[in-house]
């Protein structure tokens, strides 16, 4: 009874330690959204340990191995269903029907999580579940490993699972760069000795034990602060879960349009982490020039400086000082923001004309840093609107373009420099295209007359440039779609605004680029990265090759170069509002598409209603774990004793007493060959007390009595289980009920 009572003890230590490391790995892991739900986390803890309890007890099965196997299998897959329903997935898309379309939810959230910044505050709601899903599946597979029933093995399985709750809880504090390294360890190492040591550790051991654990910590102590934080012996900031690819060299981009299918990086790496007050756009490179079918940076403004075409007189709020730390990104174009004032540090750089900032001693490579101070203006409308059309003459270029030679196509790659045979323009700032007729014959002979034709309809009687640039920005939120697959057409941005209407941020900001020098408004493409997510920790500004883009610049007399965007906000940059338009909505800039903000295209309602309903929903999820499970095993349990039952009374001899032999026997006291009724009785009198030798004396009487004569005797099942399993457990007392089924008193003769 002793050695009984130890291994239920011992059971119960088990699952205690499992459920705490379980609950302490899985509160790191639903930390990666915000406000995380702990009592989902409670829940699925409460299933997964319920899990391996039941597992344990699927020991009592009777029949062959793959009998209690599938059995076990069965019972895995329902804990699951059961876990991830709590986790907020909903019911019906677990049936058959419906896997299609939770495929490509999950999908979807995965895509997510390329450019989501943690802990995710947006409202993509399967971004959110997708990512918490990972709770529930891996809390179910670490109860099957712990607690499957094996003799052999056991060393490997339960290691398994100590070694897949670890990993989780490693991967959320690295993915998330959680702060306290030490003293979460310390925590870990508590509950990992908990979980090897404690279920068989015997009270003159615990001494030792502790000390063993309390050495263990202190050692470590002095390796965990000697770490540096950015040079580790492993490099585990660079583990990205969600699509990082850390090997080989920094990825690099060709920022001249082309207009083709997107053939960029696009697997989620981390480039640069930017430390700012403010939220910008990261500019790469200034693409001054339209060449008659694309957007190139030229070398034509090279011997100008780009700081005089900052007002002389600037508003103190547009200054803004920038920490770059370049990660994955390799570059000869220092990567900035709006106009550079000046770069600190030793790089030598040479600036351009029109803004952009080349390297000279070495690429941009992972570890570099720098800073720089920039002007960055973010007028508001009113401001804007207030700007005279009148624009100093060193914009003027900004006014020009080319017309595409005959038989030119998009596949070509020419010089990039100006071809005063095909440019054209007012270089009076203010003054449209085609206002004298020289000029306007030669567009209404191009293949961009009607491109002409829409430009200067839209600016027709606006008052201002800037409510040209919003009528054309507007022009795009009608009828145009954001597409990576865009056709190849040989003008491709006449086949962008009259026959595809579709394609993505190059098509939009090359139009209306295009548009806005038409209209005789200095304007000009820039190339670099979206301002990424912020990490509420850092305070930095993750930026991913996901965050490539490309917008407007447009000039504005006493303000200076101002970003539009008018890619919609299905791109998967990150962020695709420029304060302008952030402004417009009467909102911070940045606010409605930052962190996730806003919604993906798709996002469906995955859990409940919020509020009362929500709490009512967690409710019945949790009166359905705690009954549904038992009674499944239990349920399972009972229709296996009664097949047994039903063979043992079809097997011949006295069925009552070849059941109580086969019973004790499953129940660890087997009972000798030839062993005597009177022998057994008093057997079980020390064994399991007077109601089990009430039983067979009974069975005893019966056999023996004279024929004919009447048996007033009863057989008392229900003693003989409880006498069996008392002072045993709940799991002897589950072995009994299936090796000794309820089936009533028999008062016939055998």
């Amino acid at each position: 009874m002793a050695s009984k009572t130890a291994a239920e003890g011992s059971l119960a230590l088990r699952l205690a330690a499992f459920a705490a490391l379980l609950t302490f790995a899985g509160a790191h892991w639903i930390g990666f959204v915000a406000n995380p739900p702990v009592g989902r986390l409670l829940l699925v803890t409460a299933i997964a340990t319920a899990t391996g309890l039941s597992l344990i007890a699927t020991t009592a099965i009777p029949g062959p191995w793959p009998v209690r196997a599938a059995s076990r299998a069965l019972l895995i897959l329902a804990a699951l269903a059961l876990a991830v329903i709590a986790t907020g997935l909903q019911a019906r898309l677990l049936l058959p029907t419906h896997w299609s379309a939770l495929a490509n939810h999950v999908d979807d959230g995965l895509r997510g999580t390329y450019t989501a910044i943690w802990p995710y505050d947006g409202d993509d709601q399967w971004l959110r579940l997708t990512v918490l899903l990972a709770l529930p599946v891996t809390a179910i597979a670490a109860a099957a490993l712990a607690f499957w029933p094996v003799r052999r093995g056991a060393a490997l399985l339960r290691p398994a699972a100590l070694v897949l709750l670890i990993s989780m809880y490693a991967l959320a504090v690295t993915e998330r760069g959680l702060g306290a390294p030490i003293g979460r360890g310390l925590v870990l190492l508590l509950l990992a000795a908990a979980w090897l040591w404690l279920p068989r550790l015997r009270m003159r051991n615990a001494a030792a034990a502790a000390a063993a654990v309390a050495l263990a910590g202190t050692l470590a102590l002095p390796v965990a602060a000697g770490l540096h934080e950015r040079a580790g012996w492993l490099a585990y900031e660079n583990w990205n879960l969600f699509g990082d690819d850390v090997h080989g060299a920094g990825s690099t981009f060709d920022w001249s349009h082309n207009y083709g299918p997107i053939d960029w990086p696009r697997d989620g790496k981390t480039l640069l982490r930017v430390r700012s007050a403010r939220e910008h756009y990261w500019k790469a490179e200034t693409l001054d020039y339209f060449d008659g079918l694309r957007w190139v940076h030229s070398r034509a403004t090279q011997n100008q400086d780009a700081q005089s075409e900052i007002p002389r007189v600037r508003d103190p709020r547009w200054d803004a000082q920038v920490h770059f730390r370049i990660d994955g990104l390799s570059s000869h174009l220092l990567i900035g923001a709006g106009t550079v004032l000046y770069v600190k540090g030793d790089a030598l750089t040479a600036e351009s004309g029109d803004g952009t900032v080349t390297m000279i001693d070495g690429d941009l490579q992972r570890g570099d840093a720098y800073d720089l101070f920039a002007y960055v203006p973010k007028p508001s409308p009113r401001r804007m609107r207030a700007a005279p059309r009148e624009y100093p003459s060193q914009v003027g270029y900004y006014t020009t373009l080319e017309l595409p030679a005959r038989g030119a196509t998009a596949a070509r790659r020419g010089s990039p420099e100006p071809d005063p045979a095909h440019a054209i323009g007012s270089y009076v700032p203010g003054v449209p295209l085609g206002a004298d007729p020289v000029s306007r014959s030669l567009i209404d002979a191009s293949p961009y007359r009607r491109t002409y034709a829409l430009a200067r309809r839209l600016a027709a009687g606006a008052p201002t440039a800037y409510d040209v640039v919003r009528r054309i920005e507007r022009h795009f939120e009608r009828g145009f779609a954001y597409t990576e697959q865009p056709p190849t057409r040989p003008i491709p941005l006449d086949g962008f605004l009259f026959r595809d209407h579709a394609g993505y941020c190059q098509q939009f900001s090359g139009a209306m680029a295009l548009m806005l020098r038409m209209n005789g408004i200095p304007a000009r493409v820039a190339a670099g990265f979206t301002p990424g997510l912020r990490d509420r920790k850092t305070g930095e500004f993750r930026v991913r090759d996901y965050d490539a883009h490309s917008w407007v610049e447009v000039y504005f007399t006493g303000i200076g170069w101002v970003a539009f965007d008018p890619t919609p906000a299905q791109a998967p940059a990150s962020s695709q509002e420029s304060d302008a338009r952030a402004r417009r909505a009467g909102q911070t800039p940045g606010s409605a598409d930052s962190a996730g903000g806003a919604k993906r295209p798709g996002a469906a309602n995955v859990g409940g209603s919020g509020g009362g309903g929500a709490a009512r929903s967690a409710l019945w999820i949790v009166l359905a774990a705690l009954v549904a499970i038992p009674a499944a095993l239990l349920g399972l349990l009972w229709a296996a004793a009664l097949v047994r039952d039903r063979r043992v009374r079809r097997s011949g001899g006295d069925p009552d007493l070849r059941e109580l032999v086969w019973a004790l026997g499953r129940l660890g006291h087997p009972v000798r060959e030839g062993t005597t009724l009177l022998e057994l009785e008093r057997r079980l009198a020390g064994l399991a007390g007077p109601a089990a030798a009430r039983h067979v004396r009974s069975l005893r009487e019966r056999r023996f009595a004279p024929p004919g004569a009447p048996w007033t005797g009863g057989l008392d099942r229900r003693a003989l289980r409880r006498g069996l399993a008392h002072g045993r457990g709940p799991l002897a007392r589950i072995r009994a009920l299936v090796a000794l089924p309820p089936a009533g008193r028999r008062h016939a003769r055998g």
